[in-house]
Order: C-alpha cells, then structure tokens, then sequence
C-alpha cells in the first residue's frame, strides 16, 4: 500500500476578475488562485496525488498546472487537468458551500508531474453570495511503498544473493519431483493412521493383569 505525504506551498492572494466599461467595473463571479511551491521551485513537484481543501462558496473550481517539461516546450503555458468540477449542488443554495473536498489525480484529465505551479480557477455564478472561495489548500505526493511485505520481500532477496548456494539448490528443485514426495508422505500417514488401534494399553498391564517383572524396574 502506498501512503501520502502533504508538501509546502504558498497560497497567493485571490485575484478578482472583473468587467469594466467606461462607467463601471463589474464582478464576473471568476476568481483565480496561484500556488507555489517554495522547496520545489526549480525541479518542480515529481507528481501530484490528490488536492485537498474546504470551500466557502464556490460552485465550481478549474485546475490548470504547469510543468517544467511544458514550461520550456510551450512556453510556459497551462495545461488544464480539471475542468469545471461542481463543488456546490446548485449555485443559489448553501449545500456544499463549506464542505472539504479532497480531489485525487484519477479524477484529473492526467496525472500532474514535474508540476512548478498550481493555479485554480474559481466560478460563482450567482450574485447570493458576497464573496466566495476556498481555504485550507493541501497538495498530496505519493511516498515510497515500505510495508511490511516488501521489507521481508527485500530481506529474502539479499539473502539468497549472498548465499548463491542456497539459492541454486532452491532455483533446481523440480515442481514434479516436491509433489511427488509429498503424495507419498501423505500416503504414508493415512496407511499409518488406519493400522492405529482404538483400544487403551495399560502401561505395565498383559492380559488384564500387573507384570511383576514389569513393575520391578520402575
């Protein structure tokens, strides 16, 4: 089984966008939330498991990563690997508007690698809510497999390597001739069982009667 662990990122500020016209600027329930991640910034993040966060009423949420393989290929573009997922059942309604949600990469148009920046798109199409979001945004990696199967796996391995011996005899055991053998053993066993008999043996009794002879050695 392989675990997660949960690496560092910086969460920029939300960046509104808005229509604007000669007389006035209005909102277009489009938000846009850039991170980035600190420790990784030159070689990226090798890949992305799973985006976990809370909303606070968002309805529906784009992803788009950019990779340091694309970066120098397309010019740094984004490549989109979620599209418009619905966070709340109906934008006019509270339910979903502050639930946690924890989107793993099966669920992506692709599994992000080599990733360098995350940027999610926020939609609210309806002008009931004030302000919208989301908060506490997590970013999962896949760690190393080291259960306990694998360990022992790993420990046989090394030792028949360093008993070459061993490891021949093992390597020239035919299937046929260990199948063999244990049919006859079970054989053995069952011939053994049914020439067993049922009735108790006095340890010092012949013929329902106490050996002296017997007795004087004990």
């Amino acid at each position: 089984m392989s675990s997660n662990s949960s690496i560092k990122c910086t969460v920029k500020k939300p960046v509104e966008v808005k229509i604007s016209d000669t007389k006035s600027s209005l909102c277009s329930g489009l938000s846009i939330v850039d991170l980035s991640f600190p420790n990784n910034s030159e070689k990226g993040i090798q890949q992305i498991e799973s985006i976990s966060f809370k909303n606070a009423y968002t309805a529906f949420l784009t992803i788009k990563v950019k990779s340091e393989q694309n970066s120098s290929s397309t010019g740094g573009k984004w490549k989109m690997c979620l599209h418009r997922y619905q966070l709340m059942t109906s934008p006019h309604y509270e339910s979903g508007s502050q639930d946690y949600f924890k989107i793993p990469s099966s669920q992506m148009l692709f599994v992000p690698q080599d990733v360098v920046s995350v940027r999610l798109i926020l939609q609210q199409p309806s002008s009931a809510w004030n302000q919208f979001g989301i908060e506490q945004v997590s970013i999962e990696t896949p760690t190393e497999n080291t259960n306990e199967e694998e360990a022992i796996s790993k420990w046989l391995q090394q030792h028949l390597n360093l008993n070459s011996t061993v490891k021949k005899k093992i390597e020239n055991v035919e299937v046929d001739e260990v199948s063999g053998g244990l049919h006859r053993m079970w054989a053995l066993t069952e011939t053994v069982k049914a020439q067993q008999t049922s009735a108790s043996l006095g340890r010092y009794e012949v013929d329902d009667s106490y050996e002296i002879n017997l007795l004087s050695y004990t």
